[in-house]
Formats: structure tokens, C-alpha cells, sequence
């Protein structure tokens, strides 16, 4: 196993655990849910469809995570499902800042600039796993050295 592949391989174990985490608002209690909207949209009413939205991408975030740690045993082999969440993860920070660009003609509040900041670091730890996905398969294609 070459570095290029380690890293990758660590990089995406890292993330994977990272997405377990989502499990908590997908099944914490309603009352929490509330106070998390009341407090970064006071003026917004959770009812059906928010909790849903917020449930369901939890637990989407979730089975990325499982999936990701499926995928970090062998990085080679599951290159391919590697490389679709990478490049789907571009997806989300490129709608962003195509549909976010209309919010900063007023005023942005601090919500905004952490969904900034979160779709940016999403960006990079993409663009990372391709590059180290890249280097992987550059690293499997070469001839092997030979002995001296």
C-alpha cells in the first residue's frame, strides 16, 4: 500500500466517522429540533415537512458515512463508488454559490456564513479525494521498480 493510498484511505474513514455523527438529528426528539430552528430562523415554523427534510438528510448523511467506511477497507476496489461521492459532493457548494450569490444582496447572517463555510470545506475534502484517488491509480499503473 503506497502513501497516496493510506491517506485516502484514512481521509475517507475520517469522514465516514464524521457522517455517523449524523445520526443524532436524525433521531433526536422533536422539542430539540424545534430549538435548533428557533434558534438560527426564529421566525420559522417546524412542522411536517422541515422535520422531514431535516430527518431525511440526516439519515442520508448517515448511509454516506456507513458506505465510506465500507469503502476505506479497499480503496482500490471501490474506486469507482469513491469517485461518484466525490464528485456529487462538487454538486451542493457549485449550487450554492449559483443560488446563494441572489442572499448577498441583503445582509447575510451568521447561518449563512457557516453553510458557507461547511459547503467549502465540502468542496475541498472532494477535490482531496480525487487528487489522492488519482495518485492511487497513477501509483497502481507504474511498472514496478526494479530490484536492486
Amino acid at each position: 500500500m503506497n502513501r497516496a493510498e493510506r491517506r485516502l484511505k484514512w481521509l475517507i474513514r475520517i469522514v465516514g466517522i464524521v457522517f455517523l455523527l449524523a445520526i443524532v438529528p436524525a433521531v433526536m426528539p422533536h422539542c430539540w429540533l424545534v430549538w435548533a430552528v428557533k434558534h438560527v430562523e426564529p421566525d420559522t415554523r417546524v412542522w411536517v415537512l422541515l422535520s422531514y427534510l431535516a430527518r431525511a438528510t440526516s439519515g442520508l448523511v448517515v448511509v454516506i458515512g456507513g458506505l465510506l467506511l465500507i469503502f476505506s477497507t479497499d480503496v482500490r476496489r471501490y474506486a469507482e463508488p469513491i469517485r461518484l461521492i466525490a464528485l456529487l459532493s462538487l454538486l451542493p457548494p457549485v449550487l450554492f454559490v449559483i443560488h446563494g450569490a441572489r442572499l448577498m444582496t441583503r445582509r447575510p447572517g451568521w447561518f449563512f456564513w457557516y453553510i458557507a463555510a461547511d459547503l467549502t470545506i465540502a468542496f475541498l475534502l472532494a477535490v482531496w479525494i480525487l487528487v489522492l484517488q488519482r495518485a492511487v491509480a497513477k501509483a497502481a499503473a507504474a511498472p514496478p521498480a526494479p530490484d536492486s
